[in-house]
């Protein structure tokens, strides 16, 4: 677990990408050429993320990629204490992916209808299970056109019963960008709660 950085930017500034030398993480590493052909709407959306995580746009698209492997090639292991099985909820997660990496949430098509029509609650899910949906969640958040609050985010898992646990290690992972490791996922929920506040304060102390 780790805090995400970024910056915001006017939207004059993004130009300004074009002229600077900024890293490639993957330097270093044998690279091959390839064309990938991009909505002009991604394009402009990869550019700005670029612009502020100071990183390439390559960097960006590996990323993504290597990201979207790992996550096929290491689905949810089956858990037979688990109410909602691991198999079933990865097959709704991968519904809810979207091309480019994001994670659909509301509309009929989202994440919190579907797992409505399931007849799911939230407080029936494992904490391993809640902690792997907080990063998904927060993609879908960080997703919206215009961002909302994040309480009011967080009320529609409260609809569909989720725990206050649950309610509140969502509402840190949005507030303050937090990024969910492997490692993470042998902790439980109070323990994640914990240890975000514990840095939260570290920061506000520095």
């Amino acid at each position: 677990m780790y805090f995400g950085g970024g910056v915001k930017m006017e939207a004059e500034k993004i130009e300004d990408l074009e002229k600077r030398r900024i890293p490639d993480l993957d330097e270093g590493e044998e690279l091959k050429r390839v064309q990938v052909m991009l909505p002009e709407k991604i394009l402009k959306r990869l550019k700005k993320m670029a612009f502020e995580k100071e990183v390439s746009r390559g960097s960006i698209i590996r990323e993504a990629i290597k990201e979207y492997l790992r996550k096929r090639e290491k689905p949810l292991e089956e858990n037979p204490e688990a109410k909602i099985p691991n198999s079933k909820l990865q097959d709704l997660i991968d519904e809810c992916r979207t091309f480019w990496g994001g994670f659909e949430t509301v509309g009929e098509e989202g994440f919190f209808e579907k797992f409505r029509e399931k007849g799911w609650k939230f407080k029936d899910l494992t904490d391993e299970q809640f902690i792997i949906l907080c990063h998904y969640l927060k993609i879908g958040y960080q997703g919206f056109f215009i961002v909302p609050e994040v309480e009011d985010f967080v009320d529609r898992i409260r609809e569909l019963e989720a725990t206050e646990e649950q309610c509140k290690l969502l509402s840190l992972t949005l507030e303050y960008n937090v990024e969910i490791e492997d490692k993470d996922l042998d902790k439980t929920i109070g323990e994640l709660i914990s240890e975000i506040k514990e840095q939260v304060e570290e920061l506000e102390e520095d």
